[in-house]
């Protein structure tokens, strides 16, 4: 099943002018797949995916995200939020007071 490719309403020289000032390689991609499409470069979410060297669901992906939001959440990057920490504020700060005490802790034991 082939989906339909959302319209582009970005022009040309603006999507030229954003790869241009871009640093991020990924928005670059994401740019240029725009580029390509509008331009008429490009017709297939799988031409694209060749062109970029990237696959057609990523392609397929990154236009959904398009659609939804245009431009702006496209170009949007969300970073993972990491491990949480293994103590909380008030017990890390209670281990900082302890250890800065010289007669803190005497031993790797008593920390634990």
């Amino acid at each position: 099943m082939n989906k339909k490719v959302p319209s582009i309403t970005e022009s040309i020289e603006e999507l030229n002018s954003l790869i241009k000032k871009s640093k991020d390689s990924t928005e670059k991609d994401k740019l240029h797949m725009l580029y390509q499409l509008k331009s008429g470069k490009a017709k297939y979410r799988s031409d694209v995916g060749a062109n970029l060297k990237t696959s057609r669901t990523t392609i397929g992906r990154w236009l959904s995200k398009y659609e939804e939001g245009g431009l702006q959440q496209l170009l949007e990057r969300r970073y993972p939020p990491g491990r949480q920490p293994y103590m909380t504020p008030s017990q890390l700060e209670t281990l900082r007071a302890k250890l800065n005490d010289p007669n803190g802790f005497r031993g790797y034991v008593e920390i634990h």
